[in-house]
């Protein structure tokens, strides 16, 4: 007996968003090669997938996008169930988000304390400007 597979119909939502993969991809934080395989049928469309298009685009009765189909054994044979939380994407720098925030205040910091010894230098020198005027 073949499996029940629950498919959402990406390709009707991107055609009538007009986005590619990739775009929607990059809105709902899926990898592309995941939603390639949910529109070919391969895997079957994950709830937490079907909630963040929903909730991206709006869509108020995404039932109407949902339908169910049975599965062919060798393909079911490969499914991979996608993990509860997407990965993290990374960014061409090979960062994510958290990390390149985390650079940027640690880039902050260290500017910061640069500044403070500058103008501690700075106050160090004028100081000394001062004695040898009087």
């Amino acid at each position: 007996m073949a499996k029940l597979v629950r498919r959402l119909n990406i390709q009707r939502i991107r055609s009538e968003k007009k986005i590619t993969q990739k775009e929607l991809a990059e809105k709902t934080g899926f990898p592309q090669g995941y939603i390639s395989k949910m529109e070919r049928g391969i895997v079957s469309t994950s709830e937490m997938f079907i909630n963040k298009v929903k909730e991206v685009f709006a869509i108020e009765n995404i039932d109407d996008y949902v339908s169910f189909k049975e599965q062919d054994a060798e393909i079911a044979d490969n499914e991979q169930e996608f993990p509860i939380e997407p990965p993290v994407m990374l960014n061409r720098h090979g960062m994510n988000d958290k990390m390149m925030i985390e650079r940027l205040f640690n880039i902050i910091d260290r500017r910061d304390a640069r500044i403070e010894k500058l103008e501690l230098e700075n106050e160090r020198l004028r100081k000394e400007v001062e004695k040898y005027k009087s």
